[in-house]
């Protein structure tokens, strides 16, 4: 799948009062040429500010503006970065926006790049181009940083400075920022960023490696006295033991079973014990109470003897007054078949006699009955004292029983917990060892060279140098090669020994030739070059020492653009393209002739 491409689509200046200016841009080719002081490059300075430059250099022209619109598209979605001209937060809209907008920005973003947020433009048009997330080196220690936008901006926005600088192609000539740049360059040519490089450690840190070795050193001496008399058949030992634990656990296991049968067992008798011992106590009671009846029946009878015989006797008399209702004798009248006063007693208390012996026979019966079921009772109560008795020692006996295997088990697991920890302690030491030699490898790391690509992406980069540079007619360039630190050698001639003139053609070809490769292999790049005066004519002092462009090169270098180049290039240049260069272009002329086609890119001055 192929990574995503970034187009520009306009440049527009606009301000309160003024009219917009803007520049619309090809999404092939488009050429701005003119005399020099007409804007050209301060339209590679705006552009490079829209992407996130620090701040825009003044000129008289801009004054009246105080905004700048960078319109663009990725992979055909179009959108609009608003930013003012001296500095601030970029609106980002995702329309085409060429004046003032009327609603609020779809997203607001920061200057500042920050990898760890999404809120800044470089990590928004990262994500956009599939750079989100890469990391590149920052020394020869192997220090990473997240990628910034700004550090693919140089490899496609290029300033006659950079263009004609001595500095490699891809470099800025700067020694503190060689090693990023060199990573930045390795990132496009191999798709690879730097994420996986081991940090070398610093002297600092080798000093608290040490400290940490020394650290570790003293806890493998406290663990090794740990293992000292471990035995060689530690781990056949554990086998062992746990074998036993579990052997004991399971013999211990039934005899507590047993143990909880039989309190089990107690339990139940006692609770059946506790019950008749509460109704012996009962029958106890009620026989004390059924006796105390008893006595009483038997004094009731006697009681009642005694009155029946007195009856007897008094019926041997005639008293003279009635001993029932204590009439007098005269006042007493019998009818037919009357009894006597003392009759009647006689016979009441023989009455009386009878049911009172009659409730003491079925008291006795109770009682005898009674007495039958606290024979038994007391009999059961025995039977259960004894069975409770006999299950006690039955506990004790396991509770002797258990105590050794309870011991042994103690033992045993004692035993296997030293093992364990001797084990433990061992494999600590081995991890304790493997950390110290981690440390001190990473101690002793040499310090690391910053490398520009692997040797077959620069080759293939170099070979597509020379197909450019030969397209353009540019003679003897048979061979291109990039060494070991970026440099661009052309027919075994470093660039930075040319001309100016010759510099800025070679850099130019090296930038659309990476631009390019990444294309072809569809891999990331921002999709887009702008050359600032690639065609600029100079000569030496010296004879021979830089010849002058020939115009031939120069209509090849617009042709090749126009109809090869796969991106998508900005010229900015004092030489006007062939008339008949062919192909989708867009040529923008400003003529610094006042009445006559465009002044520039911001009118009169």
């Amino acid at each position: 799948m192929a990574s995503p491409r970034m187009k520009l689509r306009h440049l527009t200046f606009l301000g309160r009062g003024v009219d917009p200016a803007s520049i619309d841009f090809n999404e092939r080719l488009t050429a701005i040429v003119g005399p020099s002081d007409t804007g050209k490059s301060f339209i590679l300075d705006s552009i490079n500010y829209a992407l996130g430059g620090k701040e825009l250099r003044s000129i008289p022209e801009v004054e009246g503006y105080t905004h700048l619109l960078l319109g663009f598209s990725v992979d055909g979605t179009i959108a609009t970065l608003l930013r003012p001209l001296n500095g601030g937060k970029f609106e980002l809209y995702n329309s085409d926006v060429r004046d003032f907008p009327t609603s609020p920005a779809d997203r607001v973003l920061k200057p500042v790049h920050n990898a760890e947020k999404e809120d800044n433009l470089s990590n928004y048009l990262l994500t956009e181009l599939g750079f989100g997330g890469r990391r590149v080196r920052t020394n020869e220690r192997n220090t990473t940083r997240g990628l910034s936008f700004r550090d693919l901006v140089q490899l496609c926005v290029i300033s006659e400075g950079s263009i004609q600088a001595e500095a490699a192609p891809a470099l800025t000539g700067q020694r503190t920022s060689a090693t990023v740049e060199k990573s930045v360059l390795k990132l496009l040519l191999e798709d690879e960023d730097d994420a996986a490089l081991v940090e070398a450690p610093s002297q600092a840190e080798e000093k608290l490696s040490r400290g940490k070795s020394a650290l570790l050193d003293q806890i493998v001496a406290k663990l090794s006295s740990e293992i000292s008399d471990l035995p060689s058949d530690a781990s056949q030992q554990l086998i062992r033991l746990n074998a036993s634990i579990a052997e004991h656990y399971d013999s211990i296991q039934e005899k507590i079973a047993e143990r909880d049968a039989v309190l089990n067992e107690r339990e139940i008798i006692r609770a059946d014990l506790s019950r008749h011992e509460e109704r012996f106590a009962e029958l106890e009671e009620l026989a004390a109470r059924f006796g105390l009846l008893s006595n009483q029946y038997h004094s009731d009878i006697q009681r009642l003897e005694m009155v029946a015989e007195g009856g007897t006797l008094l019926g041997l008399f005639e008293p003279e007054i009635c001993m029932l209702c204590g009439a007098q004798k005269e006042h007493q009248q019998h009818g037919p078949g009357d009894i006597s006063g003392p009759e009647m007693l006689r016979e009441a208390a023989v009455a009386e006699m009878a049911k009172t012996a009659g409730l003491l026979l079925d008291l006795e019966a109770t009682i005898e009955s009674m007495v039958s079921e606290k024979r038994d009772t007391q009999q059961t109560i025995y039977a259960a004292r004894q069975t409770v008795g006999e299950l006690g020692v039955r506990v004790s006996e396991l509770d002797r029983n258990l105590s050794p295997k309870k011991k042994d088990l103690l033992e045993l697991t004692a035993a296997k917990s030293r093992i364990e920890r001797a084990l433990s302690a061992q494999e600590q030491i081995r991890s304790v060892e493997s950390l110290r030699s981690t440390i001190e490898l990473d101690a002793m790391k040499p310090a690391g060279s910053a490398g520009s690509g692997n040797d077959e992406a620069k080759r293939e980069l170099a070979a597509l140098i020379a197909e450019i540079l030969n397209s353009w007619g540019m003679a003897g360039t048979n061979t291109a090669r990039l060494d070991e630190n970026a440099e661009l050698i052309v027919d075994g001639r470093p660039r930075s020994s040319r001309g100016k003139g010759t510099r800025a053609l070679l850099h130019s070809a090296f930038s659309l030739a990476l631009a390019t490769f990444c294309m072809r292999r569809e891999q990331p790049h921002p999709g887009f070059v702008v050359l600032d005066s690639p065609l600029v004519t100079y000569r030496q002092p010296d004879p021979g020492e830089d010849e002058t462009i020939p115009s031939s090169v120069s209509d090849s270098f617009y042709r090749y653009l126009a109809t090869e180049f796969e991106g998508q290039a900005i010229v900015l240049e004092n030489q006007d393209p062939p008339a008949d260069v062919s192909g989708d272009t867009t040529i923008i002329t400003f003529t610094k002739r006042e009445g006559q086609g465009r002044y520039g890119l911001l009118g009169l001055p």
